[in-house]
Order: structure tokens, then C-alpha cells, then sequence
């Protein structure tokens, strides 16, 4: 099990649940009852920048763009390999923790570009 898991059947409660709990990942199966996945990502992507895996059914190359491009970092296919998922899920979380290019370009921004001795600061 990974940490903080969290499991929903029903996507309002999902959305609660994820806002609430801040989840690492979220793995999201597009055809569920109440709000379909596609609605829970434009909802959550609003408020969170939490990753999100497609796990569907729909194989089609028209659902995973629109999954894609509503946001999802992945999109895996039913019946799909355990070790696959995991290898995608650990790829997906490398990713997450590693600083944007934005990120670096603020932090080189920020950073001196002289260190002064402290005896040199009065």
C-alpha cells in the first residue's frame, strides 16, 4: 500500500476526501457512478496540482487525449500489469518532486550572486 491511500467509489466523495487529505497521487477510473473522471479533473485540477493516473477501459486514442489534455499525467488501459502501474505511478511521483524549470529559473533569480564575507556586511 502506498502512503495516504485513499479509496473512493463515488467521485463527490472523492473530491472531499482528496481536498481534505491532500493525496500524493491520485489514480482515477474514469467510468464510475455520479461525476465521471473527466468532470472530477476539470473540478480538482482547479484547486490542486495533485497527479492524477487515468485507469479505464476506454482505449480509444480520443479518451486518452481528452484525459490528457484535461490534465491527467497518465492514462493506463484496462487489463493493464500490475508492475506496469507501478512503474508509472513511481515515474509520475519522480516527476512531481522534481523542481519545475520555472522553479530553478525563480531560485537562480534569488540566489547571490556574490557571496560576501560577514565581516564585509556592515
Amino acid at each position: 500500500m502506498w502512503p495516504g491511500n485513499l479509496i473512493s467509489s463515488l467521485r463527490v466523495q472523492a473530491l472531499f476526501v482528496a481536498r481534505d487529505e491532500k493525496p500524493d497521487l491520485i489514480l482515477l477510473d474514469i467510468m464510475m457512478p455520479e461525476m465521471n473522471g473527466y468532470e472530477f479533473i476539470r473540478v480538482f485540477s482547479k484547486e490542486k496540482e495533485t497527479p492524477m493516473i487515468l485507469l479505464t477501459g476506454q482505449s480509444e486514442e480520443a479518451d486518452k487525449v481528452v484525459g490528457l489534455e484535461l490534465g491527467a499525467d497518465d492514462y493506463v488501459t484496462k487489463p493493464f500489469d500490475l508492475r506496469e502501474l507501478l512503474a508509472r505511478i513511481r515515474a509520475v511521483l519522480t516527476k512531481q518532486a522534481r523542481p519545475s524549470k520555472e522553479k530553478r529559473a525563480r531560485q537562480k533569480k534569488r540566489a547571490p550572486s556574490k557571496l560576501v564575507p560577514s565581516g564585509e556586511l556592515a
